[in-house]
């Protein structure tokens, strides 16, 4: 069950009316695992996990499974920003959740917008605000610097998911210093900002988290169960 409260841009009492009971009432299993590769993204896969977690020495669970979310993932920084997070975690949760086809690119799409917002403006702290060439290379060798260097390199990126009838609910949320939440396309005409754009036109519902670190987004299908497949 989702225990946060006073969702900024949240509708009034849609999550208590959807998230009544957990999917699963038994204790997760976590699966940890050190120093991730693609090979290791299929664990996502697993029907026997539900909490996946990269960890250098300590085996702790985080406090975001007081929320007691569905499906779980805690990734280091560098490991979200050099492998193809999004596609195998989209994947699994189709599987997983035996999701309608039609949701496997908005869910992916949204996925990779953001998880290189809470990667790259919120825990590596890189402003996008640039506007010419040179503006651009400053910024990714600015990425590639901090993706190796401390505190940035060690901060972690969670990715919780929520399913219910007819809904899914996904958090991604970063160790940063938050995030305001902007409607449309920036003024500016450049092309920074897009990101959050392109996931409110495709997630049916998008809200921030009370530590303005957490990014909300809902998806609706017509799909009358929301189980973890038996494969």
């Amino acid at each position: 069950m989702l225990h946060s409260t006073a969702f900024p841009l949240s509708p009034a009492g849609s999550m208590s009316a959807i998230y009544s009971a957990p999917l699963t009432a038994s204790p997760p299993s976590p699966y940890f695992f050190s120093e991730p590769t693609k090979k290791t993204l299929a664990c996502f896969r697993s029907p026997h996990h539900s909490v996946f977690i990269e960890t250098k020495n300590e085996t702790s669970l985080p406090p975001a499974l007081l929320n007691m979310p569905d499906f779980f993932v805690l990734l280091l920084t560098p490991s979200t920003y050099h492998l193809p997070v999004a596609q195998k975690l989209s994947a699994a949760l189709m599987k997983r959740f035996l999701l309608p086809h039609e949701m496997m690119i908005p869910l992916e799409t949204c996925l990779q917008e953001a998880l290189l917002n809470a990667v790259i403006h919120g825990n590596l702290a890189v402003d996008s605000r640039f506007q010419t060439l040179s503006g651009f290379e400053s910024f990714c060798s600015l990425i590639e610097t901090r993706l190796a260097k401390a505190p940035y390199c060690n901060r972690r990126i969670t990715i919780s998911a929520w399913c219910d009838t007819g809904h899914l609910t996904l958090c991604v949320a970063d160790e940063g210093d938050g995030f305001r939440f902007h409607k449309g396309l920036p003024e500016d005409g450049m092309p920074h900002g897009r990101g959050m754009y392109l996931i409110r036109s495709l997630a049916s519902d998008v809200w921030i988290g009370d530590d303005r670190r957490s990014l909300f987004m809902t998806f609706t299908h017509e799909n009358n169960i929301c189980t973890p497949s038996a494969q």
